[in-house]
């Protein structure tokens, strides 16, 4: 069982669907009347997982008063224990609670850059920096509806008094697409912050949901899995009473164990361990309970509103952001090599074991049940976003969506006890070359964003999907996440306007290599085990510049797609099934200890460029390393590279460059840098007649260039050579930035 889920419920494949035993209990819950007990329970002494009533030591003052902006004492924090549900009665002060709730509405409300629940369906008229919306009349009306047919406009009273939902602090999760924005967030409120993170230590909150809440409203049970966290999260209660409850489904659907806990203006509840991904929800809130204290505010410097938190309840839910680096990342000169032990120390020993095994590996635990899907995609999610923000790489991501999908694995599995697909469970990236669903396609074009490919209104955007991405999840893979590709992908550095570089893991000074910059980054610090290819697989419905392009991927993956026969879909695929016996003779001479020799080709020159001393260097290092080994390296010289390159030069100028220019232009970019030798200036159309000429000479050259034929007759084996041919990327080693 994943101790981060819970038990589970037998069957049930939906992982927002509360199980029935709690729902029950629940909806009882919401007849409860006031004077009832306070504490209700039927879970056995046992589970020590949860436990309520927990009594705070003595919180220091000078916390607080360091708040309020009053002179304070020495701060000594407390630190609260983990691994369990701990409830902390009063645990704000009253005048703590009055200072909170001004900050959070009269300050953090009235900041455009916070989300709240009506920004989707109106247009905000939000209040001049410095004053809040409680300036406003009561039947002033700020809240102008987008589709006057679909929604009525809201005055400031309709708004505050039932409207009004929930605010986003921090990072904006957008709740419609389950993504979150590519834009840098609001930085979280610095206040909030301290007060939290001096009180519990565990706690880095970068990001907070306040929900609004009067008698009469509920919050259904759920589980937070969407909020991909370690450390627990905090919910602080202010204004009215509410009854909180907590549970767990019965073992092997032995019935539902639950405690509900009525929570008080003033109280905090800290969520972690098992309890953080607990069902939890609100089924009552009670009237009539709002502390003596607050029964006048906002009053007396908003006399209008006063009495407005008689009927409210307010609760802030702190998520913290347990991935994040802290407490910065490093540079290029304290950390060079960001990969292997750097990153590892950021992680637990079991995630760095699921994201250290290799591809088979992986598969071999997940599809037969001794790793749940879910644990390995958090395992990913968390190396990615390690990742990224040591050498920014992430062009989409899609979490929410993969944590979902594996939540479904782990539940199908546990019903029937096997697997879903060839690649259940198995995390992989995507290349932002490939469609998938809730996200854009971008090829780092700022243009591209919330169109498809540059054209808006087709029906395509967010939803079409690439044939390897469908087969890939045919095949039960787990996609989570897009990496950055350069320009058109044409440039040899990892850039692009959306988010700018992608570094080098093994030296922070240079850039990292194009156009697949992004993926190899993300693989080189192995928080993704395998990338999709194409060519000889589904290669249609993939965004490209130019079909050259070609991508590993390791054994286990091509065989699942393979298996979905791509032919079928794609007339570019041939039609050629995997077969293990093509490569059984070289696998024999790997593993006959010496008894056989293996034959590599290297193409120290091209006959156009000459490589730079760094670069022969590491010539000699491979060469030197294959002869140690008893296998033979064989010089060869290619056929005319000038004549191919002119070739190329003229397959990618058939629009005259058109294309490239007109997607920098949509959002008024200009063209990049690292283009502008090709694509500075527009060029003439090639004809029809033009096309097929170049197309012939292509067909010829590639004959000429039948670089195995060429080379069997030298290996003296009556084989071509057994490996690619080695040659350099470049003339020229990585530049420094």
């Amino acid at each position: 069982m994943d101790p981060r889920i819970g038990d589970s419920v037998a069957g049930t494949r939906n992982p927002h669907q509360s199980p029935d035993g709690l729902k029950h209990a629940f909806k009882d819950w919401r007849k409860f009347q006031d004077g009832a007990s306070l504490q209700e329970s039927n879970l056995k002494s046992e589970e020590e997982w949860l436990v309520s009533d927990t009594m705070f030591t003595e919180v220091p003052e000078s916390i607080f008063m360091k708040f309020m902006n009053m002179e304070g004492k020495s701060i000594k924090p407390n630190e609260p224990i983990g691994g369990c549900l701990l409830v902390f009665p009063s645990f704000l002060p009253p005048e703590c609670q009055v200072s909170l709730l001004d900050r959070l509405i009269n300050r953090d409300l009235s900041t455009p850059a916070h989300q709240t629940n009506l920004n989707l369906h109106y247009n905000i008229e939000h209040p001049p920096v410095g004053k809040s919306f409680l300036d406003y009349k009561k039947d002033f009306v700020p809240f102008v509806a987008k589709d006057p047919d679909a929604h009525p406009n809201l005055s400031m009273e309709r708004a505050m008094k039932s409207k009004l939902r929930w605010i986003t602090l921090g990072g904006q999760y957008d709740w419609t697409n389950k993504v979150y924005p590519d834009e840098a967030p609001p930085k979280f409120p610095e206040d909030i912050y301290q007060l939290l993170n001096e009180v519990f230590p565990i706690m880095k909150p970068q990001a907070a949901i306040v929900n609004f809440y009067s008698p009469g409203d509920t919050l259904s049970l759920h589980r937070d899995i969407s909020e991909h966290v370690d450390r627990g999260l905090i919910s602080i209660s202010i204004g009215c009473e509410a009854m909180f409850m907590i549970g767990v489904d019965g073992k092997d659907g032995a019935g539902s164990r639950y405690q509900v806990l009525r929570l008080r203006s003033g109280d905090a509840v800290l969520m972690s361990g098992k309890s953080r991904y607990a069902w939890h929800g609100v089924p009552k809130i009670i009237p009539n309970t709002c502390p003596e204290f607050l029964h006048d505010w906002p009053g007396p410097c908003y006399p209008k509103w006063e009495g407005y938190m008689k009927t409210k309840r307010i609760n802030l839910n702190l998520i913290p952001d347990s991935w994040l680096i802290y407490p910065a990342i490093p540079s290029a000169i304290d950390q060079r090599d960001v990969t292997g032990e750097y990153i590892q120390q950021f992680r637990s020993p079991r995630k760095i074991e699921i994201t250290e095994t290799d591809t088979d590996g992986i598969a071999a635990n997940t599809t037969i049940g001794a790793w749940k899907a879910r644990g390995v995609t958090e395992a990913f999610f968390h190396r990615a976003a390690l990742a990224h923000q040591l050498v920014i790489y992430l062009q989409e991501i899609f979490f929410e969506a993969a944590f979902a999908d594996a939540q479904t694995l782990d539940d199908y599995f546990a019903k029937y006890n096997k697997p879903i697909g060839h690649l259940h469970g198995f995390s992989m990236s995507l290349k932002d070359r490939f469609h998938a669903k809730g996200v854009d396609t971008t090829m780092g074009y700022v243009g591209w964003i919330g169109t498809f490919k540059g054209k808006k209104n087709t029906g395509k955007e967010k939803v079409f999907e690439s044939g390897m991405v469908r087969e890939l999840r045919n095949v039960s893979a787990v996609l989570y996440c897009k990496t950055s590709v350069s320009y058109t992908p044409m440039a040899v550095e990892a850039i692009n306007n959306l988010i700018g570089y992608t570094w080098n893991t093994k030296n922070h000074n240079p850039a990292c290599g194009g156009s697949s910059g992004g993926e190899s980054a993300l693989i080189g610090l192995k928080g993704s085990p395998a990338e999709a290819s194409v060519k000889f697989l589904q290669h249609s419905m993939i965004c490209m510049a130019f079909d050259r392009q070609q991508a590993g991927a390791s054994k286990l993956v091509i065989k699942a797609l393979l298996s979905q026969q791509p032919w079928l879909y794609d007339p570019l695929v041939n039609e050629i099934p995997w077969r293990d016996e093509q490569g059984q003779p070289i696998l024999d001479l790997v593993n006959s200890n010496g008894g056989g020799q293996l034959f590599f080709g290297v193409m120290r020159n091209d006959g156009v460029v000459q490589p730079q001393p760094p670069v022969n260097r590491a010539f000699d290092i491979v060469v030197k390393t294959i002869e140690k080994l008893g296998n033979k390296a064989i010089d060869w010289s290619p056929s005319s590279h000038e004549r191919g390159l002119a070739l190329a030069l003229k397959a990618w100028f058939y629009d005259g460059g058109n294309n490239v220019q007109d997607a920098f232009s949509l959002r008024g970019k200009h063209i990049a840098s690292q283009l502008t030798c090709n694509y500075g200036g527009c060029k003439s159309e090639f004809t029809a007649s033009q096309i097929v000429e170049v197309n012939v000479a292509k067909r010829e050259y590639q004959r000429v260039f039948a670089i195995l034929d060429s080379i069997s007759s030298i290996t003296g084996t009556g084989r071509p050579v057994d490996a690619a041919i080695i040659a350099a990327v470049a003339p020229f080693p990585s530049a420094r930035l």
